[in-house]
């Protein structure tokens, strides 16, 4: 396939062997100029606060971080007519499932990351209107 594929981080480079830009997840006007300076088709959102003990210490980094930044990054995206796929997490769920959840399973979260999580993924629909 002929695809150009750059990257984003916020404080540790990692070892991928593609381009890689420093970005802060909150800063949206950096998120304009990656945008515009990669004119990308598609944007790949893979960036959370996953560590679930310290969403519940710190609820409210945890609901900027997973739920009003990729609402807004989807925002962004939409306005530029680049698609926008967002990874959530199974904690959306409550674990009480004896099968697996299936895509019409209701969420139920139980702890802040979840919830925060949850919101993101709301937030990300509400962007997109699907």
């Amino acid at each position: 396939r002929d695809w150009t594929v750059m990257g984003t981080y916020h404080s540790t480079r990692p070892k991928f062997e593609i381009p890689l830009t420093q970005f802060d997840l909150v800063e949206y006007e950096a998120f304009d100029e990656v945008l515009e300076t990669h004119d990308p088709g598609l944007v790949i959102n893979c960036a959370a606060m996953t560590d679930v003990d310290g969403c519940e210490k710190n609820p409210e980094q945890a609901n900027v971080l997973n739920s009003d930044a990729p609402g807004a990054l989807a925002d962004q995206c939409a306005a530029n007519d680049v698609e926008f796929v967002h990874v959530s997490t199974d904690y959306v769920f409550d674990g009480t499932a004896r099968d697996p959840y299936g895509e019409e399973a209701s969420p139920n979260p139980v702890q802040v990351y979840g919830e925060s999580k949850l919101a993101g993924e709301r937030a990300v629909q509400e962007a997109d209107g699907d």
